[in-house]
């Protein structure tokens, strides 16, 4: 029987992008289903433990739901990231930006609306990212104004 790498697995829910160094941007592309999670989960912490971003960019237009689940699984994937590493949630919508601030999560990801944010905000936890390099990495944001779903 052949194993799937992390990467193929990782590949069913969405793709990384090296964006910059030490910068990571990972584009969802769908949600996983709950029984999916696990595999999820444990391929995404080995990639990340592989390569170490400081920043993880998680681009979250297709997310239409985080729950325990998803939330568990970012604490996770924090835990595993260099000392000092971020979290940042790109093209969030209203029910993801609702259960992150409901549950006071935004010291430990942070939401932001657009590249140019990322980089200040990085900036200002003492992270240098160039995010300048990082349009190359064709992330679409999606303006506050547009819905999750449409923006993708």
């Amino acid at each position: 029987m052949e194993t799937k790498t992390d990467e193929t697995v990782l590949a069913q829910f969405g793709s990384f992008k090296e964006a910059c160094t030490d910068t990571l941007i990972f584009a969802l592309t769908r949600q996983p289903l709950f029984e999916q999670i696990p595999l999820m989960r444990e391929s995404f912490l080995a990639a990340i433990r592989r390569r170490q971003p400081r920043v993880l960019i998680m681009d979250m237009a297709r997310a239409e739901r985080f729950n325990g689940a998803g939330l568990a699984v970012c604490a996770e994937v924090l835990r595993a990231m260099p000392p000092g590493g971020r979290i940042f949630l790109l093209n969030v919508g209203p029910q993801v930006r609702g259960f992150v601030e409901i549950s006071d999560l935004r010291d430990m990801f942070k939401i932001v609306d657009d590249l140019p944010e990322v980089e200040r905000r990085a900036i200002m936890d003492g992270l240098a990212v160039p995010v300048d390099i990082c349009p190359q990495s064709n992330v679409h944001t999606v303006s506050a104004a547009t819905p999750a779903h449409e923006g993708a």
